[in-house]
């Protein structure tokens, strides 16, 4: 069984055992690959949201895989859209990638559905990992952030970290970075824009 299938029967199990509606889980999300939402998986989308499930994490930005999502999950769902590992580098760059990134999702942003970008899906290994991907993910979360701001898109703009970043993560509150330095970049860009 797929892992969303696995996920839904799962969950809609539960409910039908419970044999009542769920309120909204606002800390419970699901991630949707990007591929054709056929039938099966939007019904699996529309069941999950009837169980309380409202956020979504789509591991693309492409108008149609958003607005088929959307569709699915229904009114008042919270979409996230990434950027794919492959595609970093361009919006990193000053070849109007960004632009045409945002473009694709702004008026789904506008309208409330999309609410964060998260710039890669595959997050950094931390120390070990190379400092131009560092470089290439402040720059492009950087650029997005700028070209959405251009396009009237209201839309936070982040990336994701490996938990190994951190030296010690317990409590959350005395979290320290292994070594900020290659870091520092991004989390300045995610300070200023007050991004997660």
């Amino acid at each position: 069984m797929r892992p969303l299938a696995a996920v839904a029967w799962w969950w809609c199990c539960c409910a039908a055992a419970r044999g009542a509606r769920r309120p909204v889980l606002e800390n419970v999300g699901l991630v949707v690959r990007p591929r054709p939402l056929t039938p099966a998986r939007a019904a699996m989308l529309r069941r999950l949201r009837g169980s309380g499930v409202a956020r979504a994490r789509l591991l693309a930005y492409g108008g149609a895989e958003v607005a088929a999502t959307v569709a699915a999950l229904g009114g008042g769902a919270r979409v996230a859209v990434s950027v794919p590992d492959d595609e970093v580098a361009a919006v990193a760059g000053a070849g109007g990638a960004a632009d045409a990134a945002c473009a694709a999702f702004a008026a789904h942003a506008r309208s409330g559905a999309v609410d964060l970008a998260v710039v890669g899906v595959t997050p950094p290994s931390g120390v070990g990992a190379d400092v131009r991907h560092y470089e290439a993910l402040a720059n492009a979360t950087r650029n997005l952030a700028v070209a959405c701001a251009r396009a009237n898109a209201t839309v936070a703009v982040s990336t994701a970290f490996a938990l190994n970043v951190l030296r010690s993560s317990y409590p959350p509150s005395a979290s320290l970075f292994a070594a900020p330095g290659p870091l520092r970049p991004v989390l300045e860009h995610l300070r200023a824009t007050r991004s997660p």
